[in-house]
């Protein structure tokens, strides 16, 4: 697959070995893993729909460069953040988003090992299956730092990831109690044991490797998996139908088989007694230690409880722990100790009353609402002529006879970037309906509430950059796209790439629902394109979306209903149906398909179409093609899962 990536044609494989491309191909011998080619567009035929589906698990698609200096045309450096064995990290900004803060690690393709006679690939194949574990093995994961980007010139490697707060576990453990170290300790191990179910081994767990998001220590994340392993024989669960043939060869999959499986779970015993005794030593980055170098270790029992002491005893280094490594709990029944899994008190929920009474007259109570250690606070803004000290207005993006509310802009500072603003009014149109109107301040709540704190980032939802409060208004700055929407593109997209649009709407609105996010008013007109030559779009408009927590199967970490969702949001969601996106995705199935309800008859206009399309449309279209409204519909997960998306 050749995908543009800002002007540069680049082979956007996860794997990013140039061999490394096809679905199926396997390779008697390990691939050259020494070469990434820039593609000329003018070799190619485009984007390749086979690899772009092979591609569907990957969180960041690979972006090759002409010259190491050209890494500065993605981002720009603004310090180092620390110094490893491999690789150097540094904290960065893209510069197409001077707002967003990164971390990069920068490692280079040759190393002192790979100098060695015999071992030129060495260096190679750790970049190569790191990124493999970051970017296509594992899913998302809360405690996992996330990989953002990944770029590729003639001597390094790029590899941009969320970016932590500069504290570790070793500023955690002199603080660390039987609370706050249960809670963290059961982060850090659900994080290895998902990595486990997917046959990672992180191999270097140590305080190093284990930032925070802030510094409140709520929330760790683990990083560089510079040394993970990978074992596929091991793995009970796959990303994306991932399937190792296609990405190591027999030999890499059987290598290296004298690693132990549990040392990361020594790991998570060694942590375990630092945090417990409040400080880390050279034991972390070392084997299983002797009695005699853990003589001043002395676990704090002033500080935590005897079932921390118990696991203590069943995972961590002798004498305080097993004197057979074999005899160390694995992570499944670590996660299960009942240290971790006993009810610790829970936060504490502030009361907000008075703000949300307060809302319907002021809106820069959101500002207070809003304000957590999870997000960059709202800005409040006392005077109007204040948003031009901000951002500066370029143009309308409203389609059609309607009142202004979308506008093109860029930010006063740098006028460099451009981005779309979206406008609030907190008064009503009580004229319409006065009932609405008097709601409309919960409104804007309840879709800020939605895509800043309900729904993590997903590649198909616009990212919001800024939100602005003023009393009387609120503004929203997020990502700009074209004004072209699904129903431009619709004569385009009746093939094979109208059915890969229509799985992603699909996958899209299903990750909606396991949110608990019902989006009520899904059309063409709000998946609109980045630009008019791509094939990537966004949904850009939650304005009637509705949460409902009986449907979520997940929920972000610092997502509390008790502190978000007010009484009037429980009535609100009242009016929620899931059915409605279902038979919304099915009017947008039926335009794909360019068949028209009102047309000649639907057996006659059927015959152009896939058999399995039409069987789907049948579940979820519109009459007379599909069912009328009060029979029984899919669900979402039933239309990811039937066959004719099922099999690309």
């Amino acid at each position: 697959m050749y995908s543009q990536q800002s002007g540069l044609w680049c082979r956007s494989t996860a794997a990013v070995p140039e061999v490394v491309r096809l679905r199926n191909q396997r390779y008697d011998a390990g691939p050259r893993i020494n070469q990434w080619e820039v593609e000329d567009p003018s070799s190619g035929d485009g984007i390749d729909e086979d690899e772009e589906d092979h591609l569907m698990g990957c969180h960041a698609l690979v972006k090759t460069l002409q010259e190491d200096t050209d890494i500065r045309k993605y981002y720009k450096t603004k310090g180092a953040l620390g110094k490893g064995c491999y690789c150097e990290t540094f904290e960065v900004v893209p510069v197409h988003d001077p707002r967003r803060r990164l971390a990069m690690k920068i490692q280079p393709k040759k190393d002192a090992i790979s100098s060695l006679p015999g071992r030129e690939h060495v260096q190679m194949f750790r970049l190569y299956r790191e990124i493999l574990v970051l970017n296509r093995i594992l899913p998302r994961h809360k405690n996992i730092a996330k990989i953002e980007d990944v770029l590729v010139s003639k001597n390094n490697v790029y590899i941009v990831q969320e970016l932590c707060d500069k504290s570790s576990l070793e500023d955690f453990y002199p603080v660390a109690d039987n609370v706050s170290g249960a809670r963290v300790f059961k982060q850090l191990a659900e994080a290895i044991h998902f990595c486990h179910q997917h046959g990672v081994f992180h191999n270097n767990l140590c305080a190093d490797n284990v930032l925070f998001a802030g510094p409140d220590f709520k929330e760790c994340k683990i990083i560089n998996f510079g040394l993970s392993e990978y074992k596929s024989k091991e793995a009970t669960k796959t990303y994306k139908r991932f399937n190792p043939g296609d990405w190591f060869s027999e030999e890499q999959l059987n290598e290296r088989q004298h690693v132990s499986l549990l040392n990361d779970e020594k790991d998570l015993g060694k942590i375990l007694l630092s945090m417990m005794s409040g400080t880390a030593t050279t034991i972390e980055y070392s084997g299983w230690p002797s009695e005699k170098r853990l003589g001043t270790f002395v676990p704090r029992m002033d500080r935590f409880d005897e079932r921390a002491l118990d696991l203590l005893s069943r995972i961590g280094p002798p004498p305080f722990g097993p004197e057979d490594e074999k005899d160390v709990l694995p992570v499944d029944q670590i996660i299960n100790h009942p240290w971790l899994t006993a009810a610790n008190e829970g936060p504490v929920v502030k009361n907000l009353d008075r703000e949300f009474s307060m809302l319907r007259d002021d809106l820069t109570v959101l500002a207070k609402l809003f304000s957590d250690s999870s997000m960059t606070p709202l800005k409040v803004l006392t005077q109007d002529e204040e948003l031009n000290e901000h951002y500066q207005i370029l143009g309308n993006l409203q389609r059609g006879a309607f009142v202004t509310t979308l506008f093109e802009c860029t930010d006063t500072a740098t006028r460099t970037w451009r981005h779309a603003m979206k406008m609030y009014e907190r008064k009503g149109d009580p004229s319409i309906s006065p009932d609405v109107a008097a709601r409309r301040p919960l409104r804007i709540y309840n879709e800020l509430m939605i895509i800043l704190r309900i729904l993590p980032r997903h590649p198909f939802i616009v990212d919001v950059y800024d939100v602005l409060v003023h009393k009387n208004f609120a503004v929203v700055v997020r990502e700009l796209c074209e004004r072209h929407t699904l129903e431009d593109f619709l004569p385009f997209y009746r093939n094979e790439r109208g059915r890969l649009i229509f799985k992603q709407i699909a996958e899209t609105v299903r990750f909606l629902h396991r949110f608990g996010v019902v989006h009520m008013n899904l059309h063409c007109q709000h998946i609109v394109f980045v630009n008019h030559i791509s094939s990537q779009w966004k949904l850009v408009d939650f304005s009637n979306a509705l949460y409902v927590p009986t449907l979520a199967q997940y929920s972000r970490q610092d997502f509390d209903t008790r502190r978000w969702i007010t009484p009037e949001l429980s009535i609100m969601a009242d009016d929620a149906n899931p059915e409605v996106d279902v038979r919304a995705v099915g009017q947008i199935l039926l335009a794909l398909l360019g068949l028209r309800p009102q047309g000649a008859d639907p057996v006659s206009q059927g015959r152009q179409c896939d058999a399995a399309a039409l069987d789907l449309l049948s579940k979820i279209g519109p009459p007379p093609f599909g069912s009328h409204v009060g029979q029984r519909t899919l669900t979402m997960e039933e239309v990811c899962s039937h066959p004719w998306l099922a099999e690309i």
